[in-house]
């Protein structure tokens, strides 16, 4: 043997070079078919391990790819719910879901669930007009009516001529009964729609019928209101109030400063501005205090009653039966007065040329009577016996050739030679409805039914003549 690092001969066998120290690699002797051998069980070997690490490798990736797979999973799924959520999300605050809901809710009565919806809409929709009526609505249904009103008082501003939001807002002032807010709401309209559907809700201050100021006559002053509506007043120029003194008759203004304060109010409570006026009267020569014998005096009778006026010959006397102050414009005592059936009230003011002279004369009656004919019965008959003569053209009181008509009215009952009468007057009814006494009179017996023109003579007395001979 050779050692291979210092090239001395050594002894077959030898581990180590005993000259060098080298270690001694023993190779056998080469062996064709020893090697082949060696090398097909190494190749074997290696194949074996190739395939058990590769099983093993494959055996690992599986739950590798299990994991990645269910991760890829999980992030689609996540990915898909907040894509759904977004969509569900935008769907559920537009405009036509949220009205949608809100209707629903509003048809359930579910009033809750509507005023959620409605404030969430609003919310992202605030000047949706439709929006802010079905709000304003609803809060008025749950009971706040604060809320609700808040709206309306908007939606007028921006938009005047809605008539039903002001219906609603109307009747929320009048339920709590807030008349100023009211009264200002209307005042302020300008829509003429709105104006005309609450006509009756409006109340004007009062007028005066003759202008403030100095006056030589005692006047009587009439108050009106374009609405009709009751008027209270005051004339010692303290403020007037629903207690003051409520206007039914002409105010009769004597000698002296007299302040005429006056309002309206309306069946709802409603009160007009205050108005003022001053008067002024300073009557010269004022004539003595004329007394006037009036027959028959104040009571209850059941027997027709003729009133009589005994007046000094340079006076003449005016009368009312309505309850107003007589003035020149009244209705002139020219002879015997029928007394009305049932109650009534004259009042009776003596005048020379120019004023009044005297105190204002009241008599109350009551008048009952037997008849075998009615007032309505008497003006028929009247009527009939006037076709009859081709007085009138029909018992409507048309006239033959003539567009206008007459009507009757029984004015009383009076006595003639101890026979009871009815008086009918007779009134011309013009196509522009003014109607107006045509001063012809006629009388029914009560009795006998029998018709007669009546009219009067110099001396104040009636005289008969019958419509039929």
């Amino acid at each position: 043997m050779i050692c291979p690092k210092c090239k001395a001969t050594l002894a077959d066998g030898s581990l180590y070079c005993i000259h060098c120290g080298a270690s001694i690699q023993i190779v056998p002797d080469y062996n064709p078919e020893i090697e082949d051998s060696l090398q097909m069980a190494l190749c074997k070997i290696n194949i074996d391990k190739l395939t058990t690490k590769q099983t093993e490798k494959k055996n690992n990736d599986k739950p590798l790819q299990f994991k990645i797979k269910r991760i890829v999973f999980v992030i689609v799924a996540i990915s898909l719910i907040i894509f759904i959520s977004f969509l569900y999300y935008g769907y559920t605050n537009t405009y036509s879901y949220l009205k949608f809901k809100t209707y629903e809710a509003l048809q359930d009565k579910n009033y809750d669930n509507a005023l959620m919806y409605l404030e969430k809409a609003m919310s992202k929709y605030p000047d949706d007009y439709e929006l802010n009526y079905v709000l304003a609505d609803l809060y008025n249904k749950v009971g706040e009516s604060d809320k609700a009103v808040s709206i309306y008082v908007e939606m007028i501003e921006k938009d005047s001529s809605d008539l039903n939001v002001y219906k609603k807002l109307v009747s929320i002032y009048e339920k709590q009964e807030r008349y100023e807010e009211l009264r200002a709401l209307l005042y302020q309209a300008e829509d003429e729609n709105i104006k005309k559907y609450f006509a009756s809700y409006y109340v004007y201050s009062p007028e005066f019928s003759i202008p403030e100021g100095a006056y030589e006559e005692e006047l009587a002053l009439k108050l009106m209101e374009q609405n009709q509506n009751s008027i209270y007043y005051t004339l010692d120029g303290s403020k007037p109030t629903t207690d003051s003194s409520k206007y039914e008759t002409p105010i009769f203004l004597k000698e002296g400063i007299t302040v005429v304060k006056a309002i309206a109010v309306n069946e709802k409570g409603f009160e007009s501005g205050e108005v003022s006026a001053t008067y002024k009267i300073e009557v010269e020569n004022t004539p003595e205090n004329i007394s006037i014998t009036i027959i028959p005096d104040s009571g209850t009778y059941d027997e027709a009653q003729n009133i009589m006026l005994n007046i000094p010959g340079e006076y003449q006397v005016y009368y009312t039966t309505d309850g107003t102050i007589p003035t020149k414009e009244s209705k002139k005592y020219t002879g015997l007065i029928p007394m009305p059936l049932g109650s009534s009230q004259f009042k009776f003011a003596v005048f020379n040329e120019e004023l009044r002279a005297g105190d204002v004369q009241v008599r109350d009656y009551f008048l009952t009577i037997i008849a075998n004919y009615s007032e309505i019965s008497a003006m028929d008959k009247v009527k009939s016996d006037l076709v009859s003569i081709a007085y009138l053209a029909d018992l409507e009181g048309n006239v033959p050739g003539a567009v206008f008509q007459y009507i009757y009215e029984n004015r009383g009952a009076f006595v003639n030679q101890e026979r009871t009468y009815y008086m009918i007057e007779e009134y011309c009814k013009s196509t522009e409805e003014m109607v107006l006494s045509t001063n012809k009179y006629f009388a029914v017996d009560v009795i006998t039914g029998e018709s007669f023109y009546a009219q009067y003579d110099n001396q104040g007395n009636i005289l008969l003549n019958p419509i039929i001979n």
